[in-house]
């Protein structure tokens, strides 16, 4: 490529600050007395030397990668002043593509650059279509997406890397909020992983997000104490954690020490989400074997991993799920009845002359999922996790997230078996939000019993209680048929009409519901209060304290 652009040819952000009469600007020391209030982002001449901010083409400069913005099944990508990188990388890219076949949203793939010479790899990644109602959601998507396209690339084994806006025009994501998103998750990702990345361009063709670049990276990127002072008061209130995410305090599970837990401190590193030793409650030291004892939890927020219909079109096709197929139902728990009734008289020879038999299969399976990668299906955000009202453990369970189809079971079941590990050692509850499902988050009869298998006995016998909110016909007909086979499990079911309901189980503060439960839950408020005549008592800011 002839007119390919040198790298050392674009200036560092670092190098390109300019006082107000236009002349470079000469940084100030730091005073005696500490500067009052200081940027959460302070100036960092390291990271600002990592910066670039060009307007043009990301495959024009000479670059280990670049990233393409593109759909789940690849068959669009950002336009760059009517050139596409498609076009530029001719038709084996598209081949290439058609390999990997899909990718999610806010996830990323590598591919060769083929007909770019100046470039080794391409980076795909899905950035996610706005919605205000779902704005948090989108915003923590396109973060991923910027921190999995990073991730890419040094798994790839390379330093400099290009992308432009992946929020694109099409998807309606606010201009100005990208940027910020942007800017941000860089610059968390720099704090952390800075040695890995040698130069990130940021490429900006068109006039106005340029200027939105050219206002916000100084937030994040102060190139002078001085310019730190000054642009302090417009860094938004809502920084987000050490990832860039866009956290909504008032919705992250809150864990308090309770008195039986003997001093024992929570470990809050996990983004929010509690970390449960293997006992039912932590132990009082802070000995070895209870630091052993705790479980790592990556807190990934990827709500926005698939598109669905708003919950009031939803509701209004599909109010209480009725139009599931009856046949797929029973087809399969008839399909599935033979082998439940195998493996019940299996087990029930196997307790009476090897009472261990079952417990075995249980560490076989643990021993497999311990060395199994799961990420991918953690950050699809189906398990959560709280206390009670007791302080014991309590597994929350997204029911809509279940995308049966985007989940290999076997892999599910192994995720399954380590979330549960740390719980199922002491009385433990579940919950479960069947809310807005249908057919495709329906794992079949078979999957259930076979996650009951390798959960072991264990989680049965310290089942404390099967909570589900909004239950659909569906799962109310396969537990009645679950109760024959799982009586241990299912015979403990408890069915939820409301979140006060739930909120007379789980605190309020200690557990994050989802957006799409409380919509429906307070759409039928609202329904019931239209039929009984009364009026609906405005909601208050301590009502709203677990939704914000």
């Amino acid at each position: 490529m002839d007119n390919a652009v040198p790298l050392e040819a674009i200036p560092t952000w670092g190098t390109t600050f300019l006082s107000e009469d236009g002349e470079p600007c000469v940084d100030e020391e730091a005073s005696h007395a500490e500067v009052e209030g200081r940027s959460p982002f302070p100036v960092a001449r390291e990271l600002n030397d990592k910066i670039k901010l060009w307007s043009g083409i990301p495959w024009k400069i000479a670059v280990d990668a670049v990233v393409n913005s593109t759909s789940e099944t690849f068959e669009s990508c950002e336009v760059f002043r009517g050139e596409t990188i498609h076009s530029a990388a001719g038709p084996n890219l598209v081949k290439a593509c058609r390999q990997i076949k899909s990718c999610r949203t806010s996830q990323a793939c590598a591919t060769d650059a083929f007909d770019i010479p100046v470039v080794k790899k391409i980076i795909h990644t899905v950035g996610p279509r706005y919605a205000a109602k779902y704005h948090t959601a989108a915003e923590n998507a396109l973060c991923h997406c910027i921190w999995s396209s990073l991730e890419v690339l040094v798994e790839e084994g390379l330093r400099t890397i290009a992308l432009g806006c992946i929020y694109t025009h099409a998807k309606g994501f606010p201009r100005a909020t990208g940027a910020h998103i942007t800017c941000r998750t860089i610059r968390r990702y720099l704090e952390k992983h800075g040695s890995t990345v040698d130069v990130i361009v940021l490429c900006i063709p068109e006039a106005n997000d340029l200027d939105y670049y050219e206002q916000v990276l100084p937030l994040y990127f102060p190139r002078t104490r001085q310019e730190e002072r000054k642009v302090m008061s417009r860094i938004p209130a809502n920084i987000g954690n050490e990832r860039g995410e866009s956290l909504m305090s008032h919705r992250d599970i809150r864990i308090s020490e309770t008195p039986a837990a003997g001093g024992g401190k929570v470990d809050e590193t996990a983004g929010g989400m509690p970390n449960f030793p293997r006992a039912a409650r932590p132990p009082a030291d802070n000995s070895a074997a209870g630091e052993r004892a705790k479980s790592e939890i990556v807190g990934w927020s990827s709500d926005f991993t698939s598109m669905t219909d708003s919950p009031d079109s939803r509701r209004g096709t599909n109010s209480e799920g009725m139009t599931w197929k009856f046949t797929d139902m029973f087809s399969s728990f008839f399909g599935s009845l033979s082998s439940m009734t195998i493996t019940s008289t299996k087990q029930e020879q196997g307790a009476a002359g090897d009472a261990s038999e079952g417990q075995s299969y249980h560490e076989q399976v643990l021993r497999r999922a311990l060395g199994h990668k799961t990420d991918d299906i953690h950050m699809m955000r189906i398990v959560s996790k709280s206390l009670d009202f007791d302080g014991d453990p309590v597994l929350v369970i997204t029911g809509v997230h279940f995308l049966v189809k985007a989940v290999d079971p076997e892999r599910f079941v192994l995720y399954l078996v380590k979330e549960f590990e740390n719980l199922c050692s002491g009385t433990y509850s579940v919950v479960l939000f069947d809310t807005d499902t249908s057919q495709s988050n329906w794992p079949g009869f078979s999957f259930i019993r076979q996650v009951h298998n390798a959960l072991g006995d264990n989680h049965r016998q310290n089942l404390k209680a099967f909570y589900v909110l909004h239950a659909s016909f569906r799962l109310r007909s396969a537990a009645f048929f679950m109760q024959v086979s799982e009586p241990s499990v299912w015979g403990k079911l408890q069915y939820l009409e409301s979140l006060d309901d739930l909120y007379t189980v789980i605190p309020r503060k200690n557990i994050r519901v989802p957006e799409h439960v409380v919509q429906l839950d307070e759409g039928s408020k609202v329904e019931e209060t239209a039929d009984t005549g009364a009026t609906a008592a405005p909601r208050t800011v301590k009502d709203n304290e677990a939704f914000l």
